[in-house]
């Protein structure tokens, strides 16, 4: 096994296989190794992927990314038939002893819908048929997960009410959703699941219809309009039309009104939103918000081909001001500090607070050059703003096609900064590129 493929000893030289399909399944930068069993069956695996040969149906990968947390490291055959799997936080057990079990267990679960019809207690629903119910002051929940051993802030979802809305949200933590009053229509609520290692999971889909009122039916309204015409003259006729327009045009300023205070909510809830992204002391861009940003752009930067860099920034020295002039007066320097960093990044930099005296930077589309001379200049305009400190700097920076992670690139601008403060660089301490 080589990381450019498979080779098998045939008549006292390596001659290349493709091992049955498996070299069709290789990921550039994965290296999968290959292991055979007392019995003869190969696995093959690499750091989140497992496979088996089946004899009939070739290679086939065994789901099991929801059991194991890590990376997949080794594969160990116990005499009693038994294959044990090792990662880096579990161990899985493949015992051919056990029954077939009709499910693992470990799928995006649909879990059972609540319906709650106006002013009456809610009624669980199952996805296994098609619900009906009447249209009028109802709330319809639903709510979805992912079992299995990844942290939930790995795992993301994302819905939509076919016949409501036309496309999917954005991948996101919420696994709830409820709407209300539903106007008469088919609907399908569907949702996905992705895991920490990426693979996408469709969940069992809520099939169901609001039916219209019994007097808004086809042949309520004929009836409707055909006693009208037997029984009233054109002079009642013409008072129903009256009022009829009287009625739209209390319902469109009711609806009116209804409109506004929905805008006004969704501005309160964005405003809140904004809010639980922002530092409380220094009013830029808190740990919360950071995080988030710096994982989005990894995974765009990733599919386009861009640069990305990420910096660590560190007050010297700010625990002998603060012990020295008291924790107001450091408080005043952080918000100092952290204003002229905001304002001496371009716009397209996300600035935060990382924790502490610490603070931190997200640069997409930088290069190595680039992130350096930003860096450089930023540390030259604080310094004299804030004469009273300096600041030491990590720097990591992405190379486009290379797969890394946010913990690599904290790991990697985290060594640099603390390089920078042992004295061994001084300024925007050297890069390491992952």
């Amino acid at each position: 096994v080589t990381e450019n493929g498979f080779w098998r000893h045939v008549g006292g030289d390596f001659v290349r296989t493709d091992l049955d399909g498996l070299d069709a399944l290789r990921v550039d930068d994965h290296f999968l190794e290959v292991r055979q069993a007392p019995d003869g069956s190969l696995w093959a695996f690499d750091f989140n992927r497992l496979f088996r040969h089946d004899g009939e149906a070739g290679w086939q990968r065994m789901d099991v990314d929801a059991l194991f947390r890590g990376a997949l490291t080794s594969i160990q055959f116990a005499p009693d038939g038994r294959v044990m799997v090792g990662a880096s936080g579990s161990v899985l057990i493949h015992d051919p002893a056990t029954p077939a079990a009709r499910t693992t267990g470990f799928e995006g679960l649909l879990k059972p819908v609540l319906v709650t019809p106006g002013g009456e207690p809610a009624v669980r629903l199952e996805p296994d048929v098609v619900h009906s119910f009447p249209a009028g002051p109802f709330a319809i929940r639903f709510e979805y997960t992912l079992p299995g051993l990844s942290a939930r802030e790995d795992v993301r979802y994302r819905a939509r009410l076919s016949g409501y809305e036309r496309g999917f949200t954005s991948w996101e933590s919420t696994s709830k959703y409820t709407y209300y009053d539903l106007p008469p229509g088919e609907y399908r609520f569907e949702a996905q699941a992705r895991g920490a290692h990426g693979r996408i999971l469709d969940m069992q889909p809520f099939e169901f219809e609001v039916l219209p009122p019994w007097h808004r039916t086809a042949w309520a309204r004929a009836g409707l309009w055909v006693g009208i015409a037997a029984l009233l003259a054109a002079m009642v006729w013409l008072l129903l039309h009256v009022r009829t327009r009287r009625l739209e045009a209390d319902r469109k300023r009711l609806a009116g009104k209804v409109r506004k205070r929905t805008e006004a909510l969704v501005a309160a809830n964005r405003k809140l939103r904004t809010m639980a992204d922002r530092d409380g002391l220094t009013g830029i861009a808190n740990r919360r918000a950071f995080d988030r940003r710096l994982e989005q752009d990894l995974v765009r930067c990733s599919e386009s081909g861009d640069w990305l860099a990420v910096a660590l920034i560190d007050l010297d020295r700010f625990k002998p001001f603060n012990d020295t002039h008291g924790h107001l007066a450091g408080d005043e320097l952080l918000k100092r500090v952290a204003a002229c960093l905001d304002k001496a990044f371009s716009d397209d930099v996300l600035v935060a607070r990382f924790g502490g005296d610490e603070f931190a930077a997200v640069m997409r589309g930088r290069h190595l050059d680039e992130a350096l001379r930003d860096c450089r200049r930023v540390r030259a305009i604080c310094a004299e703003t804030c004469p009273e400190i300096r600041l030491s700097i990590g720097l990591a920076v992405t190379i486009p096609g290379e797969e890394t992670t946010v913990a690599r690139m904290l790991d990697s601008a985290d060594r640099q900064l603390y390089s920078v403060k042992r004295g061994e660089n001084r300024g925007v301490a050297g890069v390491e590129c992952d």
